[in-house]
């Protein structure tokens, strides 16, 4: 029996929700319901089949997460093996309801959201809070507002879905004997699936309708979805739904093997561009910033250290990234990559640090972080008396914190030289050759603003990311205790995990070329404009130009024009040819 109430922030502003997966709440079950929404990120990782309610009669599609009762082959030690948990898992103790009320004298309803106070994810001690302190909603309630109205939307599109499976005779039931490697036999019985040859049999009117109503699509989800079928089986047999190597006790990436990036120690601010002149791979330094004030703070405690930055804080609002526990704190994009799978909001440092230092006690951390933020402009006296003693580079130092947060692979274009204030972390690098090995997403559109790559690091797909492999055999790993920095030179990939409940970084950032240059990125946005869709053909002759005038050019490819005629070729480019050449191109590109 549930106990369902109306949720509110008074009698209910305590309240918590566990978002840990565990048997005891519920999630020991071989499937889940699911919608046609859902099917584009489904299919990729569940067999989709259809059971019919003995009750009501009606078919509903549904997701396998086993092959008997009560075994889910993706719950794993309060953590859910893949990257998409289906919506009714997700939900958690809230349900749909209707409320009814009188506007202008006319009866209306409207949807709200119910709880169930007797399960046990609701909770006062531990969990997601459902409201902020003067009572408005979190971004975790936020959340299961939007999954609430999915789910509704879902049902409604579902049971159109159905409707058209039944008239074209397109469900039939099956019953499939799996036997496993080990000889143990599984029947599975009382599932349907789409009957794929009466679906050839099709005319092609009733073929277009089905496209006309977005469901030839989905059609075909389910089809191709029974191929994970084999993955369940896998994983009985090698404990693993994904092929990742087995290790999904253990994220996969600790389990890799990886050689350790070069470290040395004896290197302070006084003597670090000379040591670091030359070198162009990443280079740890042991101890270079143990002896910062910041980092003597860290060292007493995680409350020493908020209130050190609190001491050094302007008082402006600074960014907070919110993402719920399912999110495994990883930085990423939403399930169908039209956001991201946090919210920001401006916010005081010391409630963002509050709300970091709460979730110590989480069993499944929710994620917590202010990226990057100037130092100049949010921690003014900081630099000062944290010198990395760079003045002579010029460069942009920025502080980074939060819980244990892991970021997605990504390169930037300047150097960096990462001191690490408190926390651990640890740092997978991997040369910028390997770009095509990491799996890139958009250029335009990603959490951080710089493109990463769509590989989990800590449990990856090699069926959809297979040179992920070949990735790895250049990878470096890189480990810093408080008081270590690395050395990142440019264009390096690094994925970085944050590995404590506090976790505070000062980056340093410069580039080696003079900044009226413009950004390199700039460079290869236009090219992918003016160059990428051209012939082939073309293409190849543009490709011998960039080699001659840029990537294989010296401080002589130009000897042969006359000085005062070589213009923009002579080198170092002057700020006056800089400044021409950079009036050009916005001329050019308004035409």
């Amino acid at each position: 029996m549930t106990n369902a109430v109306l949720l509110n922030n008074v009698e209910h502003r305590d309240l918590r929700v566990v978002t840990e997966r565990a048997s005891e709440f519920g999630h020991n079950t071989w499937y889940a319901l699911m919608f046609p929404l859902e099917f584009r990120a489904l299919q990729g990782q569940y067999p989709i089949f259809f059971q019919r309610d003995a009750a009501s009669g009606k078919f509903f599609p549904l997701a396998l997460l086993g092959l008997q009762p009560g075994e889910n082959l993706f719950l794993r030690d309060g953590h859910w093996a893949s990257s998409y948990v289906p919506l009714t898992i997700r939900l958690g103790p809230f349900l749909i309801g209707r409320q009814n009320f009188v506007y202008d004298g006319v009866h209306k309803s409207r949807r709200v959201i119910h709880i169930d106070l007797d399960s046990p994810r609701v909770s006062r001690e531990r969990g997601e809070a459902l409201f902020l302190e003067y009572g408005g909603n979190s971004p975790y309630l936020d959340s299961v507002a939007d999954m609430l109205d999915a789910i509704h939307h879902g049902i409604e599109q579902s049971e159109k879905f159905i409707r058209a499976l039944q008239a074209h005779g397109l469900l039939e039931s099956f019953t499939l004997d799996v036997t496993l490697d080990s000889g143990e036999a599984n029947q599975l019985g009382g599932f349907y699936t789409v009957d794929e040859e009466r679906l050839r049999g099709l005319s092609s009117e009733d073929l277009n309708e089905l496209h006309r109503e977005g469901f030839l699509e989905a059609i075909y989800m389910v089809m191709a979805s029974q191929s994970q079928l084999r993955r369940l089986i896998d994983e009985r047999t090698a404990g693993s739904p994904r092929d990742n190597g087995g290790n999904m006790g253990q994220p996969f990436i600790e389990t890799a093997n990886l050689r350790s990036a070069d470290e040395i120690g004896g290197i302070a601010p006084d003597n670090v561009l000379s040591a670091l002149a030359g070198v162009d791979r990443p280079l740890i330094l042991r101890g270079y910033c143990e002896r910062f004030p910041a980092v003597r703070a860290a060292t007493e405690s995680a409350r020493a250290m908020a209130d050190y930055l609190l001491d050094h804080y302007s008082g402006v609002p600074v960014n907070g990234c919110y993402g719920s526990a399912d999110t495994g704190g990883r930085v990423f994009y939403n399930d169908d990559m039209s956001g991201f799978n946090f919210q920001t909001r401006r916010t005081e440092l010391g409630q963002l640090l509050d709300d970091i230092l709460a979730t110590a006690q989480s069993g499944q951390m929710p994620m917590r972080y202010m990226p990057s933020s100037e130092v100049t402009h949010w921690f003014p006296r900081f630099a000062a008396e944290n010198d990395a003693g760079l003045q002579g580079v010029s460069p942009l130092g920025s502080l980074w914190l939060g819980n244990k947060v892991r970021v997605a692979a990504h390169y930037d274009f300047p150097n960096n030289l990462a001191c690490n204030i408190a926390g651990r972390r640890r740092f997978t690098l991997l040369p910028p050759e390997q770009i095509a090995n990491l799996y890139p997403g958009p250029l335009e559109f990603a959490p951080g603003g710089q493109e990463i790559s769509l590989v989990d690091f800590y449990d990856p797909d090699f069926k959809r990311f297979p040179r992920f492999r070949q990735a790895l055999d250049h990878a470096l790993v890189a480990e810093l205790a408080p008081g270590d920095a690395l050395f990142l030179p440019g264009m390096w990939w690094h994925h970085v995990e944050c590995l404590d409940a506090l976790n505070v970084l000062y980056t340093h950032w410069w580039r080696d070329s003079a900044a009226f240059m413009g950004r390199p990125t700039n460079a290869l946005l236009h090219a992918i404009l003016g160059l990428r869709n051209l012939p082939e053909h073309q293409r190849k002759a543009w490709k011998a130009l960039f080699s001659y005038y840029i990537f294989d050019a010296d401080e002589g490819a130009a000897e042969h024009i006359e000085p005062s005629a070589r213009g923009i070729l002579q080198q170092p480019m002057s700020l006056d040819a800089a400044m021409q050449l950079r009036a050009k191109l916005q001329n050019d590109l308004k035409r």
